[in-house]
């Protein structure tokens, strides 16, 4: 059978700090901002007050007012952002399977936040929430199951960032300085072999009419052209995250056509 979120979670809203530190101080705790519990590095440091809501590695976080608003996270230790609540569960239920649960219905707190200005996480939709009650011990075997499969994905993602970052050294070695070359000349770009010319973009492409070309103006692409389906339409919300999978704007087959020509 489900409960109500609100008959075995209570919360406390973190207090904003009077100053906060670039560098860790004698008497200061890491300030946890969303980018800290992401990425765990502190992003800033706050001194020691009885204001301030503290938080232990393993305490579950809510993201309460912003537009991360419903997002839950792992909390660290440190003094809680203003922008997000600690969830105090109650001994019947396993931190880890709450968590999870959350993690699960982010896109239902996010889709029901309240204000028309900065988002906030409705108080009453969070405590109304149906959650799952199944045994405190087959509570603790789920949240287990699934950080196990957490921390794995951790490990591969640490593999790849590894595995990247030997690309990256790579590339910059070999486009710059090639493959058995010994003589080597300093240009606007670097230092690159002898044997190297430095040439304008101009010069290495096609000389047809289309051979340097821009995507779609803001003009070319106006909201009554998108589409539920058809071909993906790629912009700047990509490439600054450098993550292709966001965004669900779609042109269909005509369109396409007159902008490939």
């Amino acid at each position: 059978h489900s409960i109500p979120l609100g008959k075995v979670c209570t919360y406390q809203k973190g207090k904003a700090p009077k100053f906060v530190s670039e560098i860790p101080l004698a008497g200061f705790r890491p300030y946890l901002s969303t980018d800290y519990l992401r990425s765990n590095k502190p992003t800033g440091y706050a001194k020691s007050s009885k204001e301030l809501v503290e938080t232990n590695d393993g305490d579950l976080v809510l993201v309460w007012d912003g537009s991360n608003a419903g997002e839950a996270l792992i909390g660290k230790d440190g003094y809680l952002a203003s922008t997000m609540v600690k969830l105090l569960p109650s001994n019947d239920f396993a931190p880890r399977f709450l968590y999870y649960f959350l993690k699960d219905r982010e896109w239902f707190l996010k889709a029901k936040t309240q204000g028309t200005g900065i988002p906030h996480v409705d108080p009453y939709v969070f405590e109304k929430l149906e959650v799952p009650n199944p045994s405190r011990q087959e509570q603790h075997k789920i949240g287990t199951i699934l950080s196990t499969v957490d921390d794995n994905i951790h490990k591969t993602q640490q593999v790849i960032d590894k595995t990247d970052e030997l690309k990256r050294g790579l590339m910059q070695q070999l486009l710059m300085r090639g493959i058995g070359h010994t003589k080597f000349k300093q240009t606007e770009i670097g230092e690159i072999p002898e044997e190297w010319e430095i040439s304008g973009i101009e010069k290495l492409v096609s000389k047809s009419k289309n051979a340097i070309k821009t995507g779609p103006f803001g003009s070319s692409l106006k909201k009554e052209f998108f589409v539920k389906r058809g071909y993906r339409v790629y912009g700047q919300e990509q490439v600054i995250p450098d993550d292709f999978s966001v965004g669900n704007y779609y042109i269909d087959e005509k369109k396409f056509q007159e902008l490939a020509k």
